[in-house]
């Protein structure tokens, strides 16, 4: 419903089409929390009652995740901290509050936002998963922006990229993470060992589009890599393509007979086939085409 909210006073108003928050509703909104924060915050009535600093704080939150929700990360921060004001020991608007000083590298920030919060309500355990969540997302944001500058550099390798590679998927910026994994693929300096060091990497992540991608490359390099065509086989299997899996397990019978029929009897990972006709029949006469139906 993000697009067809606006801020309105205490609560928020559901318009009937998407409607932009424009800077005089920005305004109003802005002046009214600033009166009525400074309000509540100077009666002492207020600030005994726990359950009206929660309530007040949890709508100053939710029009906060609007401003988020909108690209407006500075009306965010701002209504983050006026939710934090109301009520200081709100986790909600604590973690969102960080959450959002760290996306915007504002690591030291956010880690100082949750470490009051820890000192002001030390038994919610949750908060120090969260702590170590950010300075493990400070330090790996730390070795990327190292890794970036070292890339302008002609020292920059093979073996950076991949790193860098692995940086971006562990901080979830899962784009650039592939943009990098098919650049290496398709690098004319990566070599077969290089190649299998990808694979293992991009098959951890169960990235199986790339993970296949990379096993055609090292194939093409290497024509009687046995196992990298087993390989493809079972990622083909993962992916629920079953025309590419039985056009590459008769590739390995054609091309390697004996073996690849022991490697397909053996391999624990073809056990779901085992008992299919097509795949018996494949293993069995590798010179016979089978006319079973693709379905396994």
């Amino acid at each position: 419903m993000y697009p067809y909210l606006t801020p309105h006073g205490l609560i928020l108003k559901l318009n009937n089409q998407p409607t932009p928050i424009t800077p005089e509703l920005i305004a109003d909104d802005t002046a009214f929390w600033n009166w009525y924060t400074q309000r509540l915050t100077s009666d002492t009535r207020f600030i005994r009652d726990i359950v009206a600093r929660k309530s007040f704080s949890k709508l100053r939150t939710a029009i906060a995740g609007l401003y988020n929700a909108r690209n407006l990360p500075r009306q965010a921060e701002a209504a983050y901290r006026q939710a934090i004001e109301l009520y200081d020991l709100s986790p909600e608007a604590n973690f969102r509050l960080a959450s959002l000083l760290a996306q915007r590298g504002r690591f030291d920030e956010a880690l100082l936002t949750l470490t009051t919060l820890q000192q002001k309500d030390p038994q919610n355990a949750q908060i120090q998963q969260v702590i170590q969540q950010f300075q493990r997302q400070r330090d790996l944001t730390q070795q990327l922006t190292q890794l970036q500058a070292k890339a302008k550099d002609k020292s920059f390798s093979l073996t950076d990229a991949l790193q860098m590679h692995n940086l971006y998927h562990a901080l979830g910026q899962k784009q650039q993470a592939n943009s990098i994994a098919n650049a290496l693929i398709n690098n004319p300096q990566a070599t077969p060992q290089f190649l299998t060091q990808l694979i293992e990497i991009l098959g951890k992540q169960r990235n199986y589009p790339l993970t296949r991608t990379a096993l055609q490359k090292l194939i093409q390099l290497q024509p009687q890599n046995l196992q990298a065509k087993a390989n493809l086989a079972i990622i083909h299997l993962l992916l629920q393509d079953q025309n590419a899996f039985w056009a590459a397990a008769q590739t390995m019978i054609d091309q390697h007979g004996t073996s690849a029929r022991q490697l397909l009897q053996s391999d624990p990972r073809f056990q779901q086939l085992r008992t299919n006709p097509r795949f018996q029949q494949l293993i069995r006469n590798p010179n016979t085409r089978s006319t079973f139906p693709l379905n396994l």
